[in-house]
Order: C-alpha cells, then sequence, then structure tokens
C-alpha cells in the first residue's frame, strides 16, 4: 500500500510539472500570434515589437544554465516554485501592461521565471523516476505536454486575434511538420536497426519521398491549386499522409522495402501538395503592414513543429526500445513495436492537421450583386484563381 502511494505521489509531481510546462510553452505560441495586435494596441514599431519577443528569450535563454546549477544547490523544487510564482506575476502584468517599456519589462521577468521552472523540470523527472520503463513513460509525457501546449498556444493564439485562415494554418501546419519530421528520423533508424540496412542504403530509401515532395512541390502544385483552390489541396495532401502513417503501424520485423516501405514513401509524398498550400493560406489576407510578422509565425512554426515531433516520436520509439539498444539486444520484434507506436502517432498528429484543415479552413460563402449573364460567365472562369490566391 505505502509503494503504491508514493508511486501515485511521484504521477502527481508530474502531473504538476507538466501543468507547469504546458502553461510556459503555450505561452510561448500564444504571444507569436498576438503580435498584429499587441503592435496596434500599443503602438509598437515594426522594429520594436521584435522586442516583445526578444526579452522573453534573452532572459529565458539566459538564465537556463545559472537555472539549473542553482537548482542543484539549493535544490530543484525551491528552484521549480520560485520561477513559476515570477512567471505567474510576470504573465499578469503582461495582461495589464498600458505601455511599451510595462510590456518588455513584464516579457523580460516572464522569460526569467520560465527559464527557472523549465530548466530544473527534466533533472526532477529523472530524480522522480529513477527506474529505465517509468523514466521513458514520464518523460514521453512531459513531451507531449509539450506539444499539447504548442499547438493549444497557437489555436488560442489565433482565435484571440485578427484571422481564421492565419491561426488555422499554422496549426495545421504545426501538426504536419511535426509528423513530417518524426518520418525522417525513424524510418532511417527502423530501415538501419531492424531491416539491417547501412546508412547509404537508407538514405537511398528515402529518395522516393523526396522525389514526389519535390515535384509536386516544384511544379504541379502551383496548377493544381490555380484549378481547384488552395483547401480543396491541402485536404488533398494531408489524406494519403494519414494513410501513410497507418500503414506505417503494421510494420512488420521482417519487412520488405518494396511491399512495406515504398508504397508509403509514395504516400508521403503528399506533403508536396500540403506544404505549398498551408504556407499560401498562412500568408493569405495578411496586410502589407503585417506581412513580415506574419512570415515569421509561418517559420517558428515550422521550427516548433520540427522540434516538438521529433521529441515527442522519438521519445515513444525509445520507450520500448532504448534499454534493449542500451544493452546491446536489439530484438526486432520489440524495435518494431516501438517504431508502430510512434507511427500510430504520427498517423493522429495527421489527422488531427486533415480534421483542422476541412473544418477550420472551410471556404466560406460570399454574397454577389445581381450581375449580368456576361459577368457572371466571367466569375465563374475566375473563381479558381481567386481561391488560389
Amino acid at each position: 500500500m505505502g509503494r503504491s502511494r508514493a508511486l501515485a505521489s511521484r504521477w502527481l509531481a508530474l502531473t504538476v510539472l507538466c501543468a507547469a510546462m504546458m502553461m510556459i510553452i503555450l505561452d510561448g505560441t500564444i504571444v507569436t500570434v498576438a503580435l498584429p495586435a499587441i503592435q496596434r494596441d500599443l503602438g509598437f514599431s515594426s522594429s520594436g515589437l521584435a522586442w516583445v519577443v526578444n526579452a522573453y528569450l534573452i532572459a529565458f535563454g539566459g538564465l537556463l544554465l545559472l537555472a539549473g546549477r542553482l537548482g542543484d544547490l539549493i535544490g530543484g523544487k525551491r528552484v521549480f516554485l520560485a520561477g513559476l510564482a515570477v512567471f505567474i506575476v510576470a504573465s499578469l502584468l503582461c495582461g495589464v501592461s498600458v505601455s511599451q517599456p510595462m510590456l518588455i519589462a513584464a516579457r523580460f521577468a516572464q522569460g526569467a521565471g520560465g527559464a527557472m521552472a523549465s530548466a530544473v523540470s527534466l533533472g526532477m523527472i529523472v530524480r522522480l523516476f529513477p527506474e529505465p520503463p517509468l523514466r521513458a513513460r514520464a518523460l514521453g509525457i512531459y513531451s507531449f505536454t509539450g506539444a499539447g501546449g504548442a499547438s493549444v498556444g497557437l489555436v488560442l493564439g489565433g482565435v484571440l486575434t485578427r484571422s481564421r485562415d492565419v491561426s488555422g494554418a499554422n496549426v495545421v501546419q504545426a501538426l504536419t511538420v511535426a509528423a513530417a519530421f518524426g518520418f525522417q528520423v525513424l524510418i532511417p533508424q527502423y530501415m538501419q536497426r531492424v531491416l539491417g540496412y547501412g546508412a547509404a542504403e537508407a538514405g537511398v530509401g528515402m529518395l522516393p519521398a523526396a522525389v514526389v515532395i519535390g515535384g509536386l512541390s516544384a511544379g504541379l502544385s502551383a496548377r493544381l491549386i490555380a484549378r481547384f483552390g488552395l483547401r480543396l489541396m491541402l485536404v488533398a495532401g494531408l489524406a494519403p499522409i494519414v494513410i501513410g502513417f497507418a500503414l506505417l503501424t503494421r510494420l512488420p520485423a521482417a519487412g520488405s522495402y518494396p511491399l512495406h516501405l515504398l508504397p508509403t514513401m509514395l504516400l508521403l509524398g503528399g506533403f508536396g501538395l500540403a506544404f505549398p498550400a498551408m504556407i499560401t493560406l498562412a500568408m493569405s489576407g495578411v496586410p502589407d503592414s503585417d506581412a513580415g510578422v506574419a512570415s515569421g509565425l509561418v517559420n517558428t512554426t515550422q521550427q516548433v513543429g520540427a522540434a516538438l515531433g521529433v521529441a515527442v516520436l522519438s521519445t515513444l520509439a525509445a520507450a520500448r526500445t532504448g534499454h534493449l539498444l542500451a544493452a546491446g539486444r536489439p530484438d526486432a520484434d520489440a524495435l518494431t513495436g516501438g517504431y508502430q507506436v510512434a507511427f500510430g502517432t504520427g498517423a493522429g498528429l495527421a489527422a488531427a492537421a486533415l480534421v483542422l484543415a476541412a473544418v477550420v479552413l472551410r471556404p466560406r460563402a460570399a454574397r454577389r450583386p445581381a450581375e449580368s449573364p456576361d459577368q457572371a460567365a466571367r466569375t465563374d472562369q475566375a473563381e479558381p484563381a481567386d481561391q488560389a490566391a
């Protein structure tokens, strides 16, 4: 009974750590979407607006090592609670800021508090879960929470500030990039660790997906978008990606490249249709004065999605296979099982992106004034090009 209570208390502590990390990550992503509204309300110049982000990043990045060392000296719990308190108070000050200096100072304090809480979180988890299987599971939950915080932050930021297409396309992009980078990392590992391929063979094995993606992105996607519209092509690109990841969850330990991997490579070529459409949607409807911010948001979303996708999917795969690799006993069935779990998560990410693309980015009906038959004919002919714009 005592052992069960101790384990329950450890999982409760993990819940607190994950909730704090989700709040910190959510804040970072929600601010990137809110920048145009912040600029408008507080009168920031384009160059001054960068300090809303930089003040946080400078404090956060500059204090991580110091906070981590401080946790070793006086205790991780103390540093975590102090950092969380600073972060909460600073977040409140950000919300009630009435001037540019006040907001920038609050953002700096927010970054300092976030650094204190973040720096010691992983160390606390490692100490809470010394058993390798439980530690892998705990770290997987922690990583997944971070990914959730990033996605939720982008959604909330979009809901709170100026555009459905911009916010929706960025969330879709984060989910899709997370799945894409997880695929790029894990498939070569499967080919080498399970199928016994060399590094060069695994690289060549990835070429079909790269060729299809490049071919679609470079030429065909633009013509298809002009003909059928952005939203339809985004959905058409995401659908085969979901199917491809679903097929990867059925990979056998004694797999065959032509039978089990090549069809998936071709299906995942859907990225070549999806990415141009989602990037165009993310920049659509943005006035020239906010184009730089929108562009920065697109790139930030890509980087966040890539980092979290690799972290989450790799952690899930390692949760079942890490101890085998460390012991030098790479059992093919167990390794494959770990990759199947990770690919199942990738399928979930891609499916969520598909649902959001179909629901959030639905075309809205526009009212038209009365027009002559000739005008109506000319308008109907121009519709696909208008959709692409």
